[in-house]
């Protein structure tokens, strides 16, 4: 090594100690967060805010300017945070239209160009940072100096992911929507102004209860199957799955042609037969109303019968933004408790993973949704038989995401559609209550095990597909 010799009279006594010196030559650096930290703290006064600061400043920094620590991981919770409240919007303002007609409408609230001026409203790109300021610039305030003027270039994009990461943080502060509802009113969206007050929004704890949640390090090892997954919580009779789509039924239409019973004498005796056998033994939860229900399972709407006048495509545009959020939440909120590593990567495979058509088609028929299934037509029944004979559910639950082409969507629609209806007949209580008992298990092995998950490569490639567009230079 090249370095000078000094001789011992020539050396002095320095007056700082070695830690004195290293923490003088950090002060640049900690006034910088310090900075940072007081304008993120005028910002979510500005604009009242309800978030731990810690979640803001995160959701206020680009992956340009911390590549470990950033608001990736928030944008993702934000993304469906935005979506379940603008569903719930138009499912309370417009209930009877179809289910594509929604999901064109929910994609017309919630568009990047949308969350873009909505943050050029708010003056997000202020307080927005992509690059670092380099520490041997700083000086202290009102020394004069030469300070460099810097632009920012900022895509829309950008913009519009802050904007979630914001309500990302604004959901973490308490798992609830009332917070990330009142910020998208005060940020200039006043129709969610019509849910605010909704017992769905005020009283909107997402986070499982602990009996759901098992301790993987003293229930689970890697090698479990879905079956017994399945079954952690659910009384296990020993019997064989039942399969057979719709026939919970086939008695009960068989007496209904016998004795010509007419409609009423029909859905009667259907709610307080089969489907309370189905509310008592898979369920284990008695729904208040029962149309919500009979919604849920019904395959196809029938205009001229009042009973089935409706069908399960409503509310399964719902559930699938409750089911998103709810397994997203409730992981992030586990990996934090567990103080493990959070990544967008991470929160992708948990939605290819858990959210998946494979997956929820899966739990469906292991726990038997599938034989209540109302109407279902005899195409669709013979395509839901062939997949209940052949998928496996004694395979490890690891490696489970295979790419199959004949997986039939309903089995996943009406797992979507019945935690919807739980959601209206029960609040968020009744939606633990069957729910929390069916995912609890699943969350908790794949906070675990995620590193050894495998998952679907095309699924993988959609992801990145996605998370790659981008639009709208703007230089701030």
């Amino acid at each position: 090594a090249n370095f000078p010799l000094v001789s011992s009279q020539h050396l002095k006594i320095h007056p700082f100690s070695v830690s004195q010196f290293d923490l003088y030559i950090r002060v640049p650096s900690i006034m910088i967060q310090i900075e940072r930290y007081v304008m993120v703290n005028e910002f979510r006064g500005s604009k009242k805010i309800v978030c731990h600061t810690e979640d803001l400043f995160l959701a206020t920094s680009t992956a340009s300017y911390d590549p470990l620590r950033n608001s990736e991981p928030l944008e993702t919770v934000g993304d469906s945070v935005l979506k379940l409240i603008t569903s719930m919007f138009l499912f309370v303002k417009q209930p009877l239209v179809s289910e594509s007609d929604l999901t064109e409408k929910r994609i017309q609230y919630i568009t990047n160009e949308v969350l873009m001026h909505l943050g050029l409203y708010s003056r997000v790109p202020y307080f927005l940072k992509t690059t670092k300021k380099n520490a041997n610039e700083w000086r202290p305030p009102y020394m004069k100096h030469e300070e460099k003027i810097i632009k920012h270039e900022l895509t829309g994009k950008q913009i519009a992911d802050c904007v979630e990461a914001i309500i990302g943080a604004s959901f973490l502060y308490d798992y609830s929507l009332y917070y990330p509802t009142v910020l998208l009113k005060q940020l200039g969206l006043p129709v969610y102004g019509i849910i605010i007050n909704s017992h769905l929004i005020r009283d909107s704890s997402l986070v499982i209860p602990k009996e759901f949640i098992p301790d993987p390090s003293e229930a689970f090892h890697e090698n479990l199957t879905y079956q017994e997954m399945n079954q952690y919580f659910r009384k296990s009779d020993g019997k064989q799955l039942k399969t057979g789509c719709g026939k919970a039924y086939a008695k009960i239409k068989l007496l209904k042609e016998k004795h010509r019973w007419d409609e009423a004498k029909y859905g009667a005796i259907l709610i307080s037969t089969v489907l309370a056998r189905f509310e008592r033994e898979i369920l284990q939860y008695k729904f208040k109303n029962k149309a919500y229900l009979l919604f849920a399972l019904n395959g196809q709407a029938d205009k001229t019968n009042p009973l089935f006048y409706q069908s399960y495509e409503s509310l399964e545009f719902l559930g699938d933004s409750v089911v998103e959020i709810y397994v997203i939440s409730n992981a992030y909120r586990l990996f934090k408790t567990w103080n493990k590593e959070i990544t967008p990567e991470i929160l992708q495979n948990l939605k290819i993973t858990l959210l998946s058509n494979a997956f929820m088609a899966r739990v469906a028929v292991m726990n038997e949704f599938h034989r209540y299934l109302i109407t279902p037509s005899p195409e669709l029944l013979e395509e839901i038989d062939a997949f209940t004979a052949h998928a496996s559910f004694k395979k490890k639950f690891v490696s489970f995401v295979k790419h199959e082409l004949q997986i039939p969507k309903i089995l996943s629609d009406i797992f979507e559609s019945l935690a919807a209806a739980l959601l209206y007949d029960g609040g968020w209580k009744a939606v633990h209550q069957v729910y929390g008992r069916l995912f609890g298990p699943y969350i908790s092995f794949f906070c675990h095990y995620h590193k050894k998950m495998e998952t679907n490569i095309v699924e993988r490639l959609k992801q990145k597909a996605l998370a790659q567009y981008s639009f709208n230079l703007i230089i701030i």
